[in-house]
């Protein structure tokens, strides 16, 4: 049965009646694969095609969903009560000038990292050279920053490039902004940093806590145990250690991305007009009820030029995954000075926190949405928007500014 003919089923019959409690494996099925039903229906309005559906998402995953493009197919969005609107990005496909290389997060696990789809669709749309970069997960800034800067001579010297750009997520924003900061890793080194400065032409940050997030206090406040475990469940963790040592490790490096040493990092790490930099951040709300009104959404993602670039369809937010709903309250206190200061978040960083140099402006996508994880094969069926996409566009405005 093809899976047209199979959701065709699943919508249309009127008759039949579903096994217990198969309608809620149905529903946690499709949360796994990152979509939150919307109008799941009357369980007993249901055939038992609804059984089969359920086994192919079981043997398939969720490309049981997607065509080949990864978008979800129109009968499903009319069954599950998605909105399923048309690609929010119409993406230009320029060649960039030099090679772009994607920066790791604070854990190099594979579910908490860069989706291969994204990279592969810059090199196959932008025709451009991609590389990745796996940062020390959970190490330092001074270690993971002179890893970043031996990969990217690494990456030069194999490709031949002059110089490279840097797109760099989350924490790994930080890492890059320690390297190409006269401030920061090679702060005594001229010499070094001058080099540096030759061969970075520009670096893009992702929802990256410039000035820290409540999540590392929150995270630094549990028993030792607890946090571990809960660091973990948000974004991996370090192998190869004693439960003493990974403690070491996660509570040294939440320790740098609390609101009050981010606030410091931010107000001493300065930047260098040699090299073109830029941030995104994204927005996303824990339920269907409306969190901040468009007038705040507004306020929030204007960008450095002074408009406001929100990239999101009418009426339209992203419901942030299962995974992140809980982290949303924490996430969207944004500065310690004032507890009362909330910003729209993406589920682990505040908007506040994202907006660094030229900021660009915000994308209706939770913090793992950015990078094409937790399950996101394509097209968002709410919002419409598919990192693919977004990241083409991005590299393709990076080739416009000469890089």
């Amino acid at each position: 049965m093809t899976r047209r003919a199979l959701l065709l089923l699943v919508a249309m019959a009127a008759t039949g009646c579903a096994p217990v409690g198969l309608c809620d494996d149905l529903e946690e099925a499709l949360s796994l694969c990152d979509l939150r039903v919307r109008d799941l229906g009357a369980c007993e309005a249901w055939p038992g095609a609804q059984t089969e559906l359920k086994a192919r998402l079981d043997d398939e995953g969720c490309a049981a969903l997607r065509d080949d493009e990864g978008v979800v197919d129109e009968t499903a969005c009319a069954t599950f009560g998605w909105d399923c609107p048309g690609a929010l990005i119409d993406a230009q496909e320029k060649r960039p000038r030099y090679p772009v290389l994607f920066v790791s997060g604070i854990d190099d696990t594979p579910v908490f990292d860069w989706a291969p789809r994204v990279l592969d669709a810059v090199e196959r749309r932008n025709q451009a050279e991609v590389g990745y970069v796996g940062l020390p997960a959970w190490e330092s800034r001074e270690v993971r920053a002179a890893s970043l800067w031996q990969q990217v001579q690494n990456h030069l010297a194999q490709r031949g490039a002059e110089k490279v750009n840097l797109v760099c997520w989350a924490v790994g924003g930080l890492d890059c902004r320690y390297l190409t900061s006269p401030e920061g890793l090679f702060k005594d080194e001229f010499n070094t940093f001058a080099l540096v400065e030759s061969r970075i032409a520009s670096v893009t940050t992702i929802a990256t806590p410039h000035k820290g997030t409540n999540l590392a206090d929150v995270l630094l406040a549990l028993p030792a145990g607890e946090m571990t475990n809960t660091a973990f469940a948000m974004a991996g963790g370090p192998d190869g250690t004693t439960r003493e040592e990974r403690e070491e490790l996660v509570r040294d490096a939440l320790a740098e991305i609390t609101l009050d040493r981010g606030a410091v990092f931010d107000a001493t790490i300065t930047a260098t007009t040699s090299i073109y930099r830029q941030s995104w951040a994204g927005v996303s709300q824990a339920t269907k009820e409306v969190t901040f009104s468009d007038e705040v959404l507004d306020a929030w993602c204007t960008a450095s030029n002074g408009e406001v670039h929100l990239l999101r369809g009418e009426h339209t937010m992203d419901d942030a995954s299962e995974f992140l709903v809980p982290l949303m309250p924490y996430a969207e206190v944004a500065d310690t000075e004032d507890a009362r200061l909330r910003s729209p978040a993406d589920g682990e960083i505040a908007v506040h926190s994202a907006r660094w140099a030229n900021f660009r402006g915000c994308v209706v996508a939770d913090h793992y949405d950015l990078v094409g994880r937790m399950a996101d094969a394509g097209r968002d069926p709410n919002t419409g928007f598919d990192a693919a996409d977004f990241y083409v566009d991005l590299v393709s405005d990076l080739a416009d500014r000469g890089h």
